[in-house]
C-alpha cells in the first residue's frame, strides 16, 4: 500500500497546483539546463556503489576523479575502498594490471590506461560509457553519461515525437513534467538552490519506473548534487537503492583548470604504443601515438568491418593539440595518498596531515610547472616541427628532445620520491604498519 500511494504521488499534481500543458519547455526546466550549461570545465571527486549486480560488485564503492573539460572528458579510477581495482567472481582482487585504470573521451575517440603500462587503447567514440560527463549528474532519474544538452533535451529513437509539458507548484519547488513517447520525466526544481533538481522520476502507464532522490551542496558558486540515490522498480520493487553516486569534492569553472584536455592527460606520451578497437571493443591492429594523432597503423588480416570501421574514423579523426606544459600529477599523487590512508587505516588527524603533505607537495609541483612553462613550451614546439623531418631524422632528434623533457620534469618526480613519500611514511604508528601488513593479501596492489 505504501508503494502504491507513492506511485500516486509521483505522477499527481497537488491539490493546489496550478498546471498547464505546453509544448515549450517551462522556464524553471530551461534554467536547471542553463546552470548545468555553464559548467565549462571542472574537477570532481566521487564514489558509486551499484546494489544491481553481482554481489562481488555490489559489496564494494569505487572511487574516481573525473576532469572535465568543454568537450573532453577524463577519468581516473582510484578503486574501491580496499585500495583494489577489480575482483573475480568469488570478491577477491583479479587486477590485470598494477596501477589505476583511466580513460578519455574526446570530441571523436575513447583512450584508455592501465597507469604503469607503457601502451593504451583506442576506440570509436560510443562504443564504451566509460567516462560520464559529470556534469548531468543528477539531470534524469538513472546515471547517465550523456552531456548535459543530450541528457536533458534528448529523447530514445531516431525522431522521436515532440515532448509535452505541464507545469505545477508543489510548496516552494516548481514540478516540470515532460511528456515522451515511452513515459513521463518528472523533475522537482528548487528556484532557491541554483534552480536544481530535488528529486527526478520516470513513470510509464501510471507506475514509477525510476527515481533519483538528490541533495544538494554548494561547491563554491554553484548548486550542485552532493549525492544522488536511484530506484528503480525492476531492483527489489523500488523499495531500496539501486545506486548511489556521491560527491566529495567539485571545482568548476576554475581558471586554472585546463581549457581542453588531451591523451596526456592520462599519460598517453608520444611513442606509446596503441591497440586499435573496432565499436565491440575487439582488437582490429596496433598503432603508434606521435603526440597529435595515431601514426604506424598495421591492421590484423581478416578482420573484416571492424578493420574498415576503424581506418576510416582514424582518417576522419582530428589531430589533438600538442600539450604546452604537461599536466600536474595531482591524480596520481592524491590516488596514492588515498590508498596509503585507507592501508594505515589513518585517524582523522593523521589524515588531515596526510592531506596537507599532499596539498603542500601539489603546490610546489604546480608552482615548478608555473615557473619553466616556457621551456616545457619550447620542447613542445620543437617536437610539434619533426611532423616534416624524414623518419630517421625524426626519431633521432625526438630521442634527445624525451631527454630533455625528462630531465625538465625530474624535479616534480623528486617532490613525490624526496617529499610526498617520505613524510607520509612518517605518520602510521608501529601498530598501524604492523595490522597493514597483516591485512594486505598477496594479490592487492602495492604501494608504489
Amino acid at each position: 500500500m505504501l508503494v502504491l500511494a507513492f506511485i500516486i504521488a509521483a505522477v499527481s499534481p497537488a491539490p493546489d497546483a496550478q498546471a498547464r500543458a505546453d509544448s515549450r519547455a517551462p522556464d524553471a526546466l530551461v534554467r536547471f539546463y542553463e546552470s548545468r550549461a555553464r559548467l565549462g570545465t571542472a574537477e570532481i571527486d566521487w564514489s558509486r556503489r551499484q546494489f544491481e549486480g553481482p554481489t562481488f560488485q555490489t559489496e564494494h564503492t569505487m572511487f574516481y576523479t573525473t576532469r572535465l573539460s568543454p568537450k573532453e572528458r577524463a577519468l581516473y579510477s582510484r578503486g574501491d575502498e580496499e585500495g583494489v581495482m577489480t575482483r573475480n567472481d568469488a570478491g577477491l582482487p583479479a587486477q590485470a594490471f598494477p596501477g589505476a585504470y583511466m580513460s578519455f573521451e574526446g570530441p571523436d575517440a575513447v583512450f584508455d590506461r592501465w597507469d604503469g603500462q607503457h601502451e593504451a587503447s583506442w576506440m570509436p567514440k560510443g562504443s564504451v560509457r566509460w567516462t560520464a560527463d559529470l556534469r548531468a549528474l543528477g539531470a534524469l532519474p538513472w546515471f547517465c553519461y550523456e552531456d548535459v544538452h543530450d541528457a536533458m533535451w534528448k529523447d530514445p529513437g531516431e525522431s522521436p515525437p515532440p515532448r509535452s509539458y505541464m507545469e505545477s507548484v508543489e510548496g516552494a519547488l516548481r514540478v516540470v513534467a515532460a511528456r515522451r513517447a515511452d513515459g513521463t520525466l518528472t523533475w522537482w526544481i528548487d528556484p532557491e538552490r541554483g534552480w536544481q533538481a530535488t528529486r527526478i522520476t520516470f513513470t510509464r502507464d501510471g507506475v514509477l519506473e525510476r527515481e533519483a532522490r538528490i541533495a544538494l551542496a554548494r561547491f563554491g558558486d554553484h548548486w550542485f548534487p552532493q549525492s544522488v540515490v536511484y530506484f528503480s522498480r525492476g531492483y527489489k520493487n523500488g523499495t531500496e537503492p539501486c545506486d548511489v553516486v556521491s560527491v566529495d569534492k567539485a571545482v568548476f569553472n576554475d581558471p586554472r583548470q585546463p581549457p581542453v584536455l588531451t591523451p596526456a592527460d592520462i599519460g598517453i606520451t608520444p611513442r606509446m604504443f596503441i591497440w586499435l578497437k573496432d565499436n565491440t571493443m575487439k582488437k582490429v591492429g596496433t598503432g603508434m601515438w606521435d603526440g597529435t594523432r595515431i601514426t604506424s597503423t598495421r591492421f590484423f588480416p581478416g578482420m573484416g568491418a571492424g578493420v574498415q570501421l576503424v581506418q576510416h574514423l582514424l582518417e576522419k579523426t582530428r589531430p589533438v593539440a600538442a600539450t604546452s606544459q604537461p599536466a600536474p600529477p595531482e591524480a596520481q599523487w592524491e590516488a596514492y595518498t588515498r590508498r596509503f590512508i585507507e592501508r594505515y587505516k589513518l585517524t582523522d588527524d593523521q589524515t588531515q596531515s596526510a592531506l596537507k603533505t599532499l596539498a603542500d607537495c601539489q603546490e610546489q609541483a604546480q608552482g615548478y610547472l608555473s615557473r619553466h612553462a616556457a621551456e616545457f613550451e619550447k620542447l613542445a614546439a620543437a617536437e610539434a616541427a619533426l611532423r616534416d623531418a624524414t623518419e630517421p631524422e625524426r626519431a633521432a632528434r625526438l630521442a634527445a628532445l624525451r631527454e630533455q623533457q625528462a630531465k625538465l620534469h625530474e624535479p616534480i618526480d623528486e617532490i613525490f620520491e624526496k617529499q610526498l613519500k617520505p613524510r607520509l611514511e612518517k605518520l602510521p604508528t608501529r601498530k598501524q604498519r604492523a595490522a597493514a601488513e597483516t591485512a594486505q593479501p598477496a594479490t592487492q596492489r602495492s604501494m608504489r
